[in-house]
């Protein structure tokens, strides 16, 4: 029997069934640190499907909102947390990056009333959304009453990164990035992986 070329290559693209949608129970309603809590416990498999769930929500009139969602309800999460625990000692303090040199009080990694991650350039700009650079442990009062202290932001900034740091997130900030399914598919386990290599995760 003769095998024709097209037969193989109908074989080998056939669609494979899409995997049941997989959701965590109460997760809207979870604070920040029980959302990353709840990812963590995931299996590689589990998550992927999970994202890819959450990937293709839809408003009742049918709007695609899953790169919002992926944006605002897990991305976004996962890392605020890894940026405080970063800036955790390893007893999972967190001092305010723009109080730094002030020595003011110390608040707990994963207290997301107090300790925020702030960012030294609006996160509206998505290109410096998630710069590591850009965002740091702040206590809720700099960061949402003080508007988020920009003119000490900006100094500490250079201090801690080098002259010229500040300059480069500014031009990063005003320049084009897509937002897209893709990017959250790959870097939300990046980050998920990166909260556990950290020395004081078991603190989460």
């Amino acid at each position: 029997m003769r095998i024709r070329h097209k037969d193989i290559l109908k074989h080998a693209f056939i669609e494979q069934p899409e995997p049941k949608p997989f959701k965590i129970k109460g997760y809207t309603k979870m604070n920040q640190a029980d959302k990353v809590r709840a990812l963590l416990k995931l299996n590689p498999d589990e998550l992927d499907v999970f994202l890819k769930t959450m990937g293709a929500k839809k408003t009742r009139k049918g709007t695609s909102i899953g790169i919002k969602t992926l944006d605002n309800e897990v991305m976004w999460h996962v890392f605020a947390v890894f940026i405080k625990l970063r800036d955790a000692d390893e007893n999972g303090n967190c001092i305010c990056f723009t109080s730094i040199y002030d020595l003011k009080p110390k608040w707990r990694a994963w207290d997301s009333k107090h300790c925020h991650a702030g960012h030294g350039i609006s996160r509206r700009h998505f290109c410096t959304k998630y710069d590591e650079r850009n965002v740091h442990a702040q206590s809720g009062q700099a960061n949402s009453f003080g508007a988020g202290e920009q003119a000490k932001y900006m100094i500490n900034i250079d201090k801690v990164y080098g002259e010229g740091t500040w300059d480069e997130l500014v031009m990063l900030s005003n320049g084009r990035c897509s937002k897209t399914l893709f990017y959250f598919y790959e870097q939300i386990p990046i980050y998920l992986s990166k909260i556990k290599n950290l020395p004081n995760f078991k603190l989460l």
